[in-house]
Formats: structure tokens, sequence, C-alpha cells
């Protein structure tokens, strides 16, 4: 479902597919890059001339501009623009026309510079000659042509004046006349911002749409939208015979197959009273100019055939409709067959409305290729849908695990009186005696990690017309001379000041922004004072701090790993084209159905009371309208050695984890708590990882279950572990379905009370190599800190949860339990 590839949308059968941002540089040619570059190819390759070029011609109106710096502007829009750098060939492999974006190289565009065009005549004869030229070579990517004029032949400097030109040509194969506005638009931005550029995915590029329209052709929906509209043109087509074209032209099969792109070209004028009248038949029966054009046309034919009453004409759309691609530089024109039957005796008031209707029908499915509206078989694609990452830098959803952290910050903690930050995920760590670190390497490598993971500098804000929570990259673009994320320089001299330190990094609710995209920052603290020599030393502290909801604990393998790399080698290669992005995993997140996951929840939570709080023996409770303080009072105790054996023993003699035995007791702990309550609901929270391809990804992928045990009293303790252990696999398996859906299905719960009831297991070693990271060839180690708010206060952002801990090192196995002063007393 998730295939190293990145495509552009989401396939489902009833939802709308989206334009995305794939990052691709191979693909399907488009539907329109295809007509274009077979007709060019069958009819016209032995022709002397071009059918195909686009001229935009540039005069220079006052002032003056360098020519080295229109040819730098050009090379900043070709970069930033990739389907002016796109090459189309055929396949043979395959039988596919495929497109491939080319690196920018000195011979990917057509370049000349002319003076001395002085005269009209002269004028004519280039722009006819650029009109007409073959100057492309469209299977290797060159597809642009600039011709930079000088009118004076004795202007001898580096710069256009007055009248001088600037012509652009563009083969009709990576643009149309949509695309002029964008065009200039891109050239008019390079030429403002002075600078060669790198590419950046920023904004959808051309192969983006023909991704897109891929995935539409191919959606086996029957509502899908090209499916309705090969319903329609099938049906308008149907009984047409294709060969009656041919009638109009004299001599058609003695021509050959090439055509020489020479012809002939008749104009002349309506008289201002008959487009008057025109406009006065138009107005009175509501029909559009175009439709009564169209009907003159159809007159005209009627007349020119012989009274042949079954006429076809072919006219074009823009076939602009997504927004995304309206301001977007590319050939989208699709051509429409126009097909209407004449009655004998119809009046061409009848004609004109007949016309209307049928313009109103096919702008409609306007959509479907001409190719396949012409397929007289009306073929369909047969093949399951690809999954497609919307990586989003335009606005995508925020993933369910993002949603549920950000709303959890709003609603469960007072946002406008934040007291303790529950979502800060610090990592602190110190050199090892003897070792020191490049602060300017470690701030170059920072700046390359960041880049390279998305969710690193990512925002998120509530869309009130959506009403949906959205997720934005940011990029250095949107942040201007702003960074896009921070790195702090403290401190210290005495423990305690350090202590402080880690406590407000942990705690404070005002160092992430999400807003902003501001959800990770680096804290570097010296020993007495800032290193003058730029280096950190093992008295030291480096402390990389993340916002929760675009990070999660498997994140920190990845971003130090990257880290690593950037700092030894200088660099951080990655293949934007290959890698899947949070975004992507987010947008397909949202689309998948999940069936399955959700006949399970639904029958796992029947009859459930998901919104009544388990009878704990509280010291006091919450008021409805309360918010939470997020401070806890915490007690931990060991099993110690021989009753951790014990524990030991009885999962491996009974096929049971030690984590679905920690789960049976603590259902018993509660059973006992409650005064025997026996339909018992707490939380988990799961990795949600739940796919190979995620493991590659920074972000927060982890999702919150409930898990539901109707306990039997009669029951025996083995009986129970297996009853656990059975269920809890169960859990495990639709453990992916979003916890807002499973709450979506019980409306009537207004607060799920199992979340604040809690169960957590950790297996880990508390001295092992995951402490110890290299940087370069220095190594530090993780230091391990207990947050604690106050001497008597730890933070805590449940009511109540048990956390068993297996020490890999000990083989014991040790309870902590944290619980909220606002319901418990010390």
């Amino acid at each position: 479902m998730f295939p190293n590839k990145k495509s552009t949308a989401v396939t489902t059968g009833h939802k709308a597919q989206r334009l995305m941002i794939s990052g691709q540089t191979e693909a399907i040619a488009s539907s329109a890059q295809q007509r274009i570059y077979m007709h060019e190819n069958l009819y016209f390759s032995a022709s002397d001339l071009s059918i195909y070029n686009i001229m935009v011609p540039l005069q220079i109106k006052r002032g003056s501009v360098s020519i080295e710096h229109i040819r730098s502007s050009l090379v900043s829009m070709i970069q930033q623009h990739t389907v002016l750098r796109t090459a189309i060939r055929f396949n043979p492999m395959n039988n596919q026309i495929k497109q491939n974006i080319l690196p920018l190289t000195d011979d990917i565009y057509s370049y000349q510079h002319s003076r001395g065009v002085s005269t009209l005549e002269q004028l004519d004869h280039l722009l006819t000659n650029e009109t007409i030229g073959k100057y492309f070579d469209i299977e290797n990517g060159k597809v642009l042509r600039c011709h930079v004029v000088q009118r004076s032949p004795e202007n001898h400097d580096d710069l256009l004046h007055e009248s001088d030109l600037i012509i652009f040509v563009i083969h009709h194969i990576a643009f149309d006349l949509s695309s002029f506005k964008p065009f200039l638009k891109a050239f008019e931005r390079a030429c403002w911002l002075n600078a060669y550029q790198q590419p950046v995915l920023t904004i959808p590029q051309y192969i983006d749409f023909s991704l897109y329209e891929q995935t539409l052709l191919a959606d086996t929906s029957a509502e899908s939208k090209m499916n309705k509209a090969r319903r329609f043109w099938a049906n308008l087509m149907h009984g047409y015979d294709w060969d009656k074209i041919q009638n109009l032209v004299p001599n058609k099969g003695q021509n050959g197959r090439h055509h020489s792109g020479r012809g002939y070209t008749t104009a002349f004028t309506i008289d201002q009273d008959v487009v008057d009248a025109m406009m006065l038949f138009a107005s009175t029966n509501n029909v559009t100019m175009f439709s009564l054009s169209l009907a003159c046309y159809y007159a005209f034919l009627f007349k020119l055939t012989n009274h042949d009453d079954d006429l076809c004409v072919v006219s074009s759309a823009a076939n602009r409709l997504e927004k995304e691609i309206q301001d977007m530089i590319g050939v989208f024109i699709n051509l429409l067959v126009y097909r209407i039957k004449i009655g004998p005796n119809t009046a061409f008031k009848h004609l004109v409305q007949q016309v209307q209707q049928l313009s109103n029908e096919i702008l409609v499915h306007a959509s479907l290729p001409y190719q396949q509206i012409i397929d007289s078989q009306g073929k369909r694609e047969k093949n399951v849908l690809p999954s497609i990452f919307f990586h989003f830098i335009v606005p995508a959803p925020a993933s369910y695990a993002q949603a549920r952290i950000w709303l959890d910050e709003k609603i469960r903690f007072d946002p406008d009186k934040p007291q303790v930050a529950i979502y800060n995920m610090p990592f602190v760590y110190r050199l090892q005696s003897g070792h020191t670190l490049s602060i300017k390497q470690l701030r170059h490598a920072l700046h390359l990690t960041v880049n390279k993971h998305l969710s690193l500098h990512t925002s998120l804000h509530f869309d009130i017309e959506k009403n949906l929570l959205m997720q934005r990259v940011i990029t250095h673009e949107d942040k201007h001379n702003n960074k896009m994320f921070s790195i702090i320089e403290t401190t210290y001299e005495i423990d305690e000041q350090l202590n402080e330190i880690l406590h407000d990094e942990k705690r404070s609710p005002h160092l992430f922004d999400l807003g902003q995209g501001l959800v990770f920052r680096c804290h570097l603290v010296y020993y007495k004072q800032i290193s003058s020599h730029g280096l950190l030393s093992d008295e030291d502290v480096v402390i990389f701090n993340f916002h929760h909801a675009l990070f999660d604990f498997p994140s920190m393998e990845l971003f130090l790993h990257d880290l690593n790399q950037a700092y030894t080698t200088g660099q951080l290669l990655y293949d934007d084209n290959t890698n899947l992005r949070y975004l992507d995993y987010a947008v397909i997140e949202q689309q998948m159905s999940m069936t399955g996951a959700s006949m399970f929840w639904l029958d796992t939570l029947h009859n459930c009371k998901l919104d009544q709080p388990l009878s704990l023996p509280f010291d006091r409770y919450r008021l409805s309208n309360e918010h939470r303080t997020g401070r806890g009072t915490s007690i931990s105790f060991d099993f110690g050695q021989d009753l951790s054996h014990d524990f030991l023993l009885y999962a491996s003699s009974n096929s049971i984890s030690l984590e679905q035995l920690a789960l049976a007791i603590y259902y018993v702990f509660l059973f006992k708590l409650t005064n025997g309550e026996k339909d018992l609901c707490i939380g988990i929270n799961t990795h949600g990882r739940y796919r190979d391809e995620f493991n590659s990804i920074i972000g927060m992928f982890v999702n919150a279950i409930p898990l539901r045990c109707e306990l039997d009293p009669h029951l025996s303790f083995h009986n129970l572990t297996k009853h656990v252990r059975d269920i809890m696999i169960n859990y495990i398996k639709y453990s992916y379905f979003p916890l807002q859906r499973i709450l979506n299905q019980h409306s009537n719960v207004s607060k799920p009370a199992f979340l604040d009831i809690t169960f957590q297991f950790l297996s880990s070693m508390r001295r092992d190599e995951k402490n110890e990271i290299m940087i370069g060839d220095s190594q530090l180690s993780l230091l391990p800190y207990s947050i604690n708010i106050s001497e008597d206060e730890v933070m805590s952002k449940f009511d109540f949860i048990l956390s068993f801990h297996h020490d890999l090192n000990l083989d014991e196995i040790s309870c902590t339990i944290d619980a909220s002063l606002d319901l418990f007393n010390t």
C-alpha cells in the first residue's frame, strides 16, 4: 500500500482525490503530453517546420537590464519549474510514453543573442523563424528557447535597452496558452530574486498533475469522475462513423501519412450590426456566445457537406479546474468532441438551444482525455489503484496522532494558563571524558538534519472554514530571516542550576510554537562560560528537545543517525523521490477505509460505558469545567530478585509475554481497588508504526487505544492471563485504527474516561549501547533524570498510570505508579 515511489493522490472509491506534491522525477506522460508527442511524431516528423512552438515575446519599455541577469534568471526559472527540463520519450519495453525530469545543464535549453535587428522586415522575419523553427529536442528535455535581441547595430554593451526584445519560445508539450501568466510571473520573480536557487519542494510540479491524472483515470469506482465521463462520452459518440470526417478533405487518401505543416488562413470581420444582433439573440434566449457561434459553424458545415445531419467537431478546453494547477506551467489543454444531430426541419433557435445543452453537459465531463473519448472500445483500467503520500508542503490534514496531541493540550490542559508542559521531549547528552564536539559542525549538521525531515519544521493550525486541523511544512521562504528551529546557549556553575535548566526544558510550556512550526530546539549548556574555542567539552551538556506532536521516541534513532552522518561528512544525502514523508502518511491515513478494524472496535466496545470513570479511591474530584494542572505524585517499588524470577518463569512457562502478564496483574489490581468492578477499560499507547515504511520517517505515530477486559471474578488467575493474552493480541492487531475514529463510533460519549487510567510496559537496559551515541568521533551518554516539579511532585498527564519496567541487565521487574494531585493526596 505504501510503494517506495511517492504518488500524489489517495485512491478511494468515493472520496475526491487531490493533487499533491510527490517529488518524483519519472512518471507516465500526461494525456496532453502523449497526444502532442504522438501527433508530432506520426504526422510532422518529416516536416521542416515546427507546428508546436509557442512564442512569448517581451519588449523593454523603459530602463535597461543586464543580458547576463536575464540568462541567470532564466536558469533559475528552469531549475524551479521542472516541466521546462522534462524529457518525453517512448519506452518500447512497456509501450508507454514517459516523462523524465532532467538535471539542469547548459544544453537543456536553447539560447541566442542577436544584434542589429533594426527594420520591421528583419524583425518580422526573426519572429516568423522563432514561430516555426525546429529548435527543440523533447526526447532530451530541451523544450525552452530564449532569444535576446538588441535592435541597434551600434549597441555593443551587455545591456538591453528600450525597444530591445526577450523572445521566449516554448514547445507546446510543456506549455499552453494558460501558462502565459504563471510563466511571466515566474520569470519576473526569478529576476527580482537575482540569485540562483536550488530546487525546492514547496510548489506542485507538472509531473504531480500527471500522477494525479493517472490516479483519476485508474479509479475503478463506478461513480468515479472518470467513469462517469466515460459513460457520457460513450453514449454521446455511440454509432458515430469516424470515417465521415474525411469527406471534408479532398483526396485525403492520396496525401500519405505525413503533413507538411503548411496551410492557409482566411480572416474576415463580422459587421458590428451582426455582432449586436448575435449578442441580443444570445441574451434573449439565455445562451452563451460560444454556443451561438458553434451553432453557426454547424449550420455552415451542414451546407458544406450537402446536408450531413450527424456532425462532429473538436474544440479545446483549458482543463485547469483544480486550484493547484491554475498557476502552474505546463500543458493541460484537452480536446473535446462536439457531436450533434440536426433534424431536416430543425429551426436555428432550436439548434442553438441544443448546442447550449450539449456544451453544458460536455463541460461537466471535460477532464476525460481526448484519447479515451475517441476510444471506440471504451476500454477502462482494471488495475487496482496505488496508494499516494501527501507531502504536504501545501496545507494537508494533520494526522490523527497529531490532532490528538494538539487537542489534548488545548482541551485537557488550560491553554490560557499552562502550568506544566506535558508534551516536551528533551534528550540530554554529555560528552564522555576527553571527547569534544565542534559547535560549528554541530550547527551545520542540525540544519541539514532539520531540512531533511519535514516534521521538524511543520506547523499545525486549525482551519475554521474546513473545521479541520491542518499541517503545513514551513520553508526557508516562509521564515524569511527567521530560523526554522532554535539553538540556545546558556551556562551553569553548580548542579542545582543545571537541574533547573533540565526541568525547564521538560516542563516549560513556552519553548515551542506549533502554529509557527517551531517544534525542535537545541540547547547547549556550557560549564561556567560559553566556549571561546568553538568546542563542547565533557563538562558541557547538549539538549535536543522536540514537541511530541511532531516526534515520537522511535524518531530519535533516525534523528541521531542523520545528525551523525551530517556532522561527519558535512552533507546529508537523501532522495525525496523515494523517501516516504510524514505528510504522505497523514494523507493516506485520512483516506483509508479500515473496515475490518472499524468492525472489531465497534464489537469490542459494545455496551461499554466509555464515559464512566473507574471507582478509584480518589481523595477529591475534578469539576467538569476544571482543567488539569499536570502535577502528580509518584511511588516506585521493585519486585526483587526472587519475585522477578517467578514473574519471568511464569510468563515463559505459560507462553505469555511479560507485557500480557503485567496487564493481567493490573486488571486484578484495579478489580480490588474499585471494590469489584468487572468491566474494566483502560488506555494504552501503541507505537503506531505498523508498516516497515514508517520506520524511516521522523514523526508522530503513537496511537492511544482502549483495553477492555470483562473480568469474571470466578476465573482462575491462570485462565485470566490466557484471556488477557488473547484479547491483547487482537487489540494490538487493530491498534492502527485511530483513537478519534474509535470515539466517533460512540458519539454519545463526550469524555472518554479510559484515557485517564493507563497502562505501560517498558523493557530497557540501564546502561546499554542505546544510551551511548556517536557524533563524529565523539561519544556522548544519555543522562537519565527525573522531572520533579517540586520536592514532592512530579509531572503527570494521566489520573492514574501503572508502569512496569523490565531491566534487561538485571532481569528484574519494577513498578511505578503516577497519580494526579488533582485527585489524590501524596
